[in-house]
């Protein structure tokens, strides 16, 4: 298309539907405005130009063109220099076609990528490639390690999250990575997050009611476990997170606190709920979930190790040996927490199931199933239906 073409176009939105419509728009008017308004914002009439030959070319892959088009002009509004970015996708050919991609795959990245722009350049550089758990870890527990508030690491927290979930959907949608490459790589965020917010939460804590320069010995280990999808390395985008806490006595005795372990144990980690799940200008972390713990609800917070192993000895049922079979230690004393899971694994994998236990499992079944046709959804809920994600 040339500059000439361009003008006549944007000057004519009859003319303008009828090109538009022919690229799969289905609200050709207002594709013609977000043009309009990309022109406004800058950018010149030969390079506005290059960028419809490049949608020209890109509508077949786009899943929703219209989406695509209309957050481009929000990107385009949000960055520093339109013009400069409209050139930047004349050099690079792969720019704008990937942008496009990643701005219509859903309205969370599309925000996302309009709030920081000039992110894309980091993605385009890095191709969105995995990321090992240990450096994730260590960067954003190094970012946060002199805080001043919960409210400033609450916010690094989520700029965190944000930065990585982009990259990571950049290499999901344009660099077409693998199923299990992207969960593992969503879940490695989910384990930095978790073990960060707890580094702040214990310091925070131990300022409170307890001698910031006391040896470890001499006070609690805690331990963050996950289960479910982050258990498993399985998270997906919008996953809660399953965790259990667990804590042991200080070997030295209690002589770094002023109140009781089981009293520090759960105001550092109900701090550290606090910090993931609290919504702020930036949004929330995640969803935390602690049903999974002994008792659930009814239980406490943070359970010492060897109450919870007596808990899973004497009253822990079929559902919750499944439960654990994708635990692993995410955060805290990881050493900790790779005990209890290595004492529990005799009850966790039985070599037989009693008749108690294929009864509990029938029974489990039945109340999934009668909860889905009561809700109208047993022959297509995903989750809960027959052959869903319950069953297998």
């Amino acid at each position: 298309m040339s500059p000439d073409r361009l003008r006549s176009l944007l000057d004519d939105e009859q003319e303008a539907s009828t090109w538009l419509a022919s690229l799969g728009f289905e609200d050709a008017r207002t594709a013609h405005r977000n043009l309009v308004n990309i022109a406004m914002a800058g950018v010149p009439l030969d390079l506005l130009a290059g960028i419809c030959n490049q949608l020209e070319t890109s509508a077949p892959q786009l899943p929703d063109i219209d989406m695509a088009l209309n957050s481009l002009e929000r990107y385009m509004l949000a960055v520093r220099s339109p013009m400069s970015t409209a050139a930047l996708f004349e050099r690079d050919a792969a720019a704008l076609p990937n942008l496009l991609l990643l701005l219509c795959a859903s309205q969370c990245l599309s925000d996302q990528l309009c709030l920081d722009p000039e992110g894309y350049d980091h993605l385009r550089l890095t191709d969105g490639r995995p990321v090992a758990r240990k450096v994730l870890v260590n960067e954003l527990v190094a970012e946060m390690s002199n805080v001043a508030s919960s409210e400033e690491a609450m916010a690094i927290l989520r700029r965190f999250k944000r930065r990585e979930t982009l990259r990571i959907a950049y290499g999901d949608i344009v660099g077409g990575h693998r199923v299990d490459q992207v969960t593992r790589q969503i879940s490695y965020v989910a384990d930095a997050i978790v073990e960060a917010a707890l580094r702040v939460a214990f310091r925070n804590q131990l300022a409170k009611v307890g001698d910031v320069h006391a040896s470890a010995a001499s006070l609690p280990r805690i331990s963050v476990l996950a289960l479910g999808k982050l258990g498993g390395l399985e998270l997906n985008y919008s996953s809660d997170i399953d965790l259990v806490f667990l804590y042991e006595e200080p070997p030295a005795g209690n002589g770094g606190l002023r109140i009781e372990s089981i009293e520090f144990a759960t105001r550092v980690c109900r701090d550290l709920i606090r910090m993931v799940t609290e919504s702020t200008e930036l949004g929330f972390a995640y969803r935390v979930d602690m049903r999974l713990r002994p008792d659930g609800n009814q239980g406490p917070l943070c359970v010492r190790v060897d109450q919870a192993l007596a808990y899973y000895d004497t009253r822990g049922r079929t559902w919750e040996r499944q439960a654990y079979v994708k635990a692993r230690p995410i955060a805290g004393d990881c050493d900790l927490g790779q005990a209890f899971l290595d004492q529990l694994e005799p009850w966790i994998y039985r070599r037989y199931l009693s008749l108690a236990d294929i009864t509990g499992i029938k029974g489990l079944k039945r109340r999934i199933e009668k909860s889905a046709e009561q809700a109208g959804v047993a022959e297509r809920n995903v989750k809960t239906g027959r052959g869903g994600i319950r069953d297998i």
